[in-house]
């Protein structure tokens, strides 16, 4: 028998967003408490992280990350992470050793799972693990398919995206009775394919207005043998945090996210292209993945000016 927790995208922030009243910073920390408290009264052989735990890499202002350091020291169940793309610089795994993932690591919290690689676990679980990668291909994964579990920080959708992305019913296919738990996407679901199961939890902290009717919650699974018992428990959420805005497009909220992580700088561009190649040179990313994070722009706003 085993019993371990799925949460993942945290989204833990430095900057109160645009579209949310409350305290953020206080909102979170409540959150990640009560989170912690259900774990333990839970008692899970594990707990496992879908990826991107912080909203960025890490802030200049360490306050946050020591509050997080002292609530996740309160679990009594051991705390695995597969980094996220909000996590590391520039799609470099490695980096996750200079950002708060690799403080929170060294304080004992956390263990990263940041190789493409097959884990035992407690109970002899064999967990596939697939960290966050700019190539999102089914090939990647049939390496997994000896594992009881598959955990990702790719998109992994039931539907077609305007980007990179493995759809549910091509991946299904290959495998039979596995469990995947994925990160990145923020939507939530549990989708059974081929007798797959497929989950993701949603994000815990909700920095997009278009996120607002998100529940956020853990999966607790119960697995005996080739039986498998889940179930969601809710956490405590505020009502009426977010601002009374009609905004109706995509565009319109990229562009308040993008504020805010702008609100502290002098930079000025004249265009998304601009902001793009900006951010390719301060975080000297390799030509190639430029190139493709180029096309999947120029794809995505083809989209949103249709």
């Amino acid at each position: 028998m085993s019993k371990f927790i799925f949460t993942t995208d945290w989204h833990i922030c430095f900057h109160q967003p645009s579209c949310r009243v409350d305290n953020i910073t206080e909102t979170q920390l409540n959150k990640l408490s009560s989170l912690v408290n259900i774990c333990n009264q839970e008692l899970p052989d594990f707990i496992i992280h879908g990826g991107d735990l912080f909203d960025a890499p890490r802030s200049a202002d360490p306050s946050i990350l020591n509050n997080v350091i002292s609530i996740l020291k309160n679990l009594k169940s051991p705390f695995f992470y597969v980094p996220g793309s909000h996590d590391i610089y520039g799609y470099n795994l490695d980096s996750y050793k200079q950002s708060f993932i690799g403080t929170l690591e060294a304080s004992g919290c956390i263990k990263v799972l940041h190789d493409k690689a097959i884990y035992k676990f407690p109970s002899d679980l064999l967990i596939g693990v697939m960290p966050c990668q700019l190539s999102n291909k089914v090939e990647d994964y049939l390496g997994f398919k000896d594992c009881d579990l598959i955990v990702t920080h790719n998109s992994i959708s039931d539907i077609s995206l305007p980007y990179d992305h493995i759809l549910i019913k091509d991946l299904a296919q290959y495998f039979n009775g596995k469990i995947f738990l994925c990160g990145h996407i923020h939507k939530p679901f549990y989708i059974m394919e081929n007798n797959n199961l497929f989950v993701n939890t949603g994000p815990l902290i909700r920095t997009s207005i278009t996120e607002k009717d998100i529940k956020p919650h853990v999966a607790v699974f119960n697995k005996v043998n080739t039986k498998l018992d889940y179930k969601d428990i809710f956490i405590p959420v505020l009502d009426n945090i977010f601002v009374n805005k009609n905004i109706t497009t995509e565009s319109k909220e990229v562009t308040m996210t993008f504020n805010d992580a702008l609100k502290d700088t002098d930079l000025v561009f004249n265009d998304i292209y601009e902001v793009l190649d900006h951010i390719v040179k301060q975080l000297n990313v390799d030509p190639k993945y430029a190139e493709k994070l180029k096309l999947r722009l120029e794809t995505v706003t083809k989209k949103l000016t249709k």
